[in-house]
């Protein structure tokens, strides 16, 4: 949503919505993982032209050993856990945009990288946080 100013000659002050995650319905129920799609406003590399980029997390892998789903945070991420995740770039897979996971009982770790600002970043990882009747 955008609000601009009613007073044709003061300058434009414009709220912007800078991205939107979309939770699918778990079908497994509490137990299995999330599917999460997030749209964000991005700029290119000059910071000039505003495009929309759609991004993906990448599906954790069951693992017999440790009984829960997985996936490679590089040492990063210390617990498992059903709010641990990574966004991946459309354009290649290996990409990460953004991973979030748990590294303590009541503690995260997040990380971002271009096209992603820091106040997306936040605002993607509390999205997570909260409870979701679809998926937990």
């Amino acid at each position: 949503m955008e609000r601009v100013s009613a007073n044709a000659g003061q300058a434009k002050t414009g709220w912007r919505e800078v991205c939107s995650v979309i939770y699918d319905v778990n079908i497994m129920g509490k137990r299995g993982p999330r599917k999460m799609t997030a749209v964000i406003r991005a700029v290119d590399d000059n910071k000039t032209d505003e495009h929309i980029v759609t991004l993906w997390n990448k599906m954790p892998e069951w693992c017999d050993e440790s009984r829960a789903y997985v996936l490679d945070f590089g040492g990063r991420v210390r617990l498992p856990s059903v709010k641990n995740f990574q966004l991946m770039h459309p354009d290649d897979e290996y990409y990460t945009v953004l991973q979030f996971g748990r590294v303590g009982p009541d503690s995260f770790t997040l990380d971002m990288r271009f096209p992603m600002t820091p106040l997306m970043a936040l605002g993607i990882a509390v999205s997570s946080v909260d409870r979701k009747l679809a998926c937990s």
